[in-house]
């Protein structure tokens, strides 16, 4: 009952001028109601930590983030088999990039470009610099008193689906620092360390199982996602409130880190960055643009005329039951703290193969910021599978 009230609710909207995630989430609100009762009903124990299988059937999940009694600061959980369960995924995760490449290559009528598994559409690299603010409290790793590295970040929409602007979606900025110190995690040869960062403050999935969820769903699309978000009410939910978000300028977001890493050897944290100064209109008016790349035009058009500004930010761990690391749909409300500036100097962005070749990957860093939590974990296998598969480059072993 509750599928088909989605699929006709879904088919009256197919003639509105909404991309096809739009309509799934929008059908979605009419039953979020019945759908949650429904969730409610069958659940037992924490429904973020405890995932659910792709089917809908009662069995014992792959993997299990329930928190563990007696988990510290800065410690993460790591079930028994995770390893092989995400070397799987990985596996997975390739097989729907694939797919996705042959849908960019029709949609955009190129062949030969090896499209990003996730954040295929880029609006642009611009080099900048990154300066540790001088009266950092406590220093660690990279973040040294007045310390500058030279960085590249790319903005980019978080789909792995090339689409226009104007259709629903999460955007990105992924930072690449350049002669960073430190004992690099990966085998590269590189003194290097990246940050990615989303436009949301939390992820709409609880962990890497619910993920992989979502990702193999979407990829199918039509009545498979459907009942994936209709099982899970409150990814829908959230999808729907990051996503309806009107971003008019990549240039007055803030970016979260949404999961967590060390800062030195016992403390975890999560990082954010923000605008330097407050945007005067953050969503604009409500008056969708003409043009499909309307964010590219506008990165292009901030900072032809001037400095884009960010400052990044720190939210520490303070409760390991408040603050857990291997649970990403929750927010950390601890107080933040200013780590440095980052600026992209007034420029042209590049939207060049050189740009694209750039491979961003949490891992690429020092032991000081290792990535932490399950998603982090999976990262590491899923990003070289993916990296490998656009560039050839990436063969290291993952830690």
């Amino acid at each position: 009952m509750l599928i088909a009230l989605v699929f006709s609710e879904t088919q009256k909207r197919k003639k509105e001028p909404m991309d096809h995630l739009s309509r799934t989430l929008t059908a979605l609100v009419a039953v979020f109601t019945f759908s949650f009762f429904l969730s409610c009903q069958s659940r037992t124990g924490n429904d973020d930590a405890k995932p659910s299988n792709q089917q809908g059937r009662s069995e014992e999940p792959e993997l299990d983030y329930s928190p563990r009694r007696g988990l510290g600061l800065n410690e993460e959980q790591v079930p028994e088999r995770e390893r092989e369960v995400l070397e799987g995924y990985a596996r997975e995760f390739l097989r729907v990039h694939e797919r996705q490449q042959k849908q960019n290559e029709d949609r955009t009528g190129t062949q030969g470009i090896k499209w990003r598994g996730m954040h295929a559409k880029g609006h642009g690299c611009l080099p900048g610099k990154m300066v540790v603010s001088q009266n950092l409290p406590n220093p660690q790793g990279i973040f040294q008193p007045g310390a500058s590295y030279r960085l590249t970040g790319r903005f980019s929409n978080g789909s792995g689906l090339i689409a226009a602007d104007r259709e629903r979606d999460l955007r990105g900025l992924a930072v690449k620092l350049e002669d960073v110190p430190g004992t690099p995690l990966l085998s590269t040869g590189k003194q290097e360390q990246d940050f990615l960062f989303t436009n949301a403050e939390r992820h709409h999935a609880a962990h890497i199982v619910d993920l992989m969820g979502f990702i193999k769903a979407s990829a199918a699309g039509g009545q498979e996602r459907i009942q994936f978000l209709a099982r899970h009410p409150r990814m829908a939910a959230t999808l729907l409130s990051q996503t309806s978000r009107n971003v008019r300028s990549l240039a007055d977001e803030s970016y979260w880190s949404r999961s967590a890493f060390r800062y030195g050897d016992n403390q975890a944290v999560r990082f954010f960055v923000k605008p330097c100064t407050e945007p005067q209109n953050q969503q604009g008016d409500r008056e969708e643009p003409i043009d499909p790349d309307f964010l590219n035009t506008d990165l292009i058009q901030r900072a032809s005329q001037e400095n884009i500004c960010f400052t990044m930010h720190m939210q520490p761990q303070v409760n390991p039951r408040r603050q857990r690391i291997e649970i990403h749909n929750e927010k950390w409300r601890t107080p933040a703290v200013e780590l440095a500036t980052i600026t992209f100097e007034r420029q042209a962005p590049e939207r060049s193969p050189k740009c694209e070749a750039l491979s961003f990957n949490p891992w690429h860093g020092v032991n000081a910021h290792r990535p932490l939590g399950n998603f982090n974990r999976a990262r590491c296998l899923i990003y070289q599978e993916a990296t490998n598969f656009r560039t050839g480059t990436e063969k290291v072993r993952c830690p």
